[in-house]
């Protein structure tokens, strides 16, 4: 699609670790673990990049967060919010 409009593709480091959230209780081991310095430090600080994606054919509502945390500069994780919602995960692959 780059080329169409004359631009370059982005090539993505080969070191980048995505890694997908796909349970809450991975969400809250990852975010906890993020969250853990500033519980043994005050003057610690967490910062992270954050984008919410959304499918076009939504009106509302965010499909998937991304988190980047500056202290693991080689890693994002991908939150499927709608996956969540689903008590049913087998159903999650037709709603994503």
């Amino acid at each position: 699609m780059a080329v169409a409009h004359g631009l370059k593709a982005l090539e993505l480091p080969t070191t980048l670790k995505v890694e997908f959230l796909a349970t809450s209780s991975l969400v809250e081991a990852v975010l906890s673990s993020l969250l853990a310095p500033l519980d043994n430090d005050p003057d610690n600080c967490l910062c992270v990049s954050l984008d919410a994606e959304w499918n076009i054919s939504r009106k509302i509502g965010v499909s998937i967060i991304q988190i980047a945390p500056h202290s693991e500069t080689n890693t994002v994780y991908i939150i499927p919010v709608g996956f969540h919602l689903i008590s049913d995960h087998s159903k999650a692959k037709t709603f994503l």
